[in-house]
């Protein structure tokens, strides 16, 4: 120590208690990194395959994966629902909606199967033009791919105008790309079920009867008398009252 550290109360410490604070400290920072690697390490697609019981790519892994825990219970990532059952076909459904279409349109649709019959859009197209007419201005009979899938975009926005939900309409690649024929199946039976609510409709029905609208209306007089009743629930009612039942959790003797 120095005669300027002395008169300055300084108190200096000496060179290797210094380093040897500064090896702990790195010591102590490369021990919680070691930690850190033990509780989540890289997956690879052998251990994504064990994990979700399906053979699993590199690629897969490197889109979808970033880390996993240790004890592989679960992904911290957003994994694909490639395991994912997907709906089943219900073969009596299409045949009926096949059927309300060949009979909104009044002919016969072509002799092919359900999904080749719908896939272009032509006959979609024609259907929302039955039932509103106007919806579509142009349809497409023959072109690309791209011209094909914009007579089915037509059709969506037909159907969303006259009243079908938006969450009921299937996607473009369900139908095109025979992805989710059961939800384009779903969506012409919501379809059947809105023409119910225009009344200019007078066609063949899909699907069960929609509930009547069942509205009750009460007079001011009749208001008033239901409100001087005492409702069963009050505790008293009639000479009835809970007076005998005792403290809370016991039995009441009748």
């Amino acid at each position: 120590m120095t005669c300027l550290q002395k008169a300055l109360g300084i108190n200096s410490r000496p060179r290797d208690a210094t380093l040897g604070g500064r090896q702990r400290a790195r010591s102590s920072r490369q021990e919680r990194i070691e930690e850190s690697r033990s509780k989540h390490r890289l997956i690879n697609e052998s251990d994504l395959s064990c994990l979700l019981s399906f053979p699993v790519t590199s690629r897969d892994v490197g889109r979808h994966v970033k880390y996993v825990t240790a004890s592989a219970v679960s992904i911290r990532c957003a994994v694909p629902k490639i395991n994912e059952r997907p709906v089943p076909r219900n073969k009596e459904q299409e045949q009926e909606v096949l059927t309300w279409i060949s009979a909104v349109l009044g002919e016969p649709l072509p002799n092919a199967a359900y999904e080749d019959i719908l896939r272009d859009g032509v006959v979609l197209c024609k259907l929302i033009n039955k039932l509103a007419p106007g919806s579509v201005k142009k349809i497409q009979e023959r072109g690309t791919n791209f011209q094909l899938m914009e007579n089915i975009q037509r059709f969506q926005a037909g159907i969303k105008k006259y009243g079908v939900p938006e969450e009921e309409i299937f996607q473009t690649a369900d139908l095109f790309e025979r992805r989710n024929i059961p939800q384009v199946t779903l969506c012409l039976y919501a379809l059947g079920r809105i023409t119910q609510k225009h009344p200019e409709y007078n066609g063949p029905q899909l699907g069960p009867k929609m509930a009547d609208k069942n509205e009750r209306t009460f007079t001011e007089e009749q208001l008033r008398a239901h409100n001087a009743e005492l409702n069963l629930q009050m505790g008293f009612n009639k000479g009835a009252s809970q007076s005998g039942h005792g403290g809370f959790g016991n039995t009441r003797h009748m």
